[in-house]
């Protein structure tokens, strides 16, 4: 089931998302940090701008895309260490 639609999503685990800004799905990401946001979830949220869908994930992505793709894995790091 996708999370977005749970009707109860206070029983989350704290949570990071991480949305592109040029991206067809952006706004699912931003309601869904509302959503856990106001679930009372501890919930991270950060907008890449310029960023278009699946920088992370593409081959190219650290070469074209630098601006998001590295603060990416500085934010993983950091979330999971924490």
């Amino acid at each position: 089931m996708f999370p977005l639609m749970a009707d109860d999503l206070s029983k989350m685990p704290r949570t990071l998302i991480l949305v592109a800004e040029v991206d067809t799905i952006r706004d699912d990401g931003l309601l869904y940090h509302k959503r856990l946001k106001d679930a009372g979830v501890d919930v991270k949220l950060t907008i890449y701008r310029s960023a278009v869908h699946a920088y992370f994930n593409s081959i190219f992505g650290r070469w074209f895309q630098p601006h998001a793709y590295f603060p990416t894995l500085e934010a993983m790091k950091d979330f999971t260490q924490t």
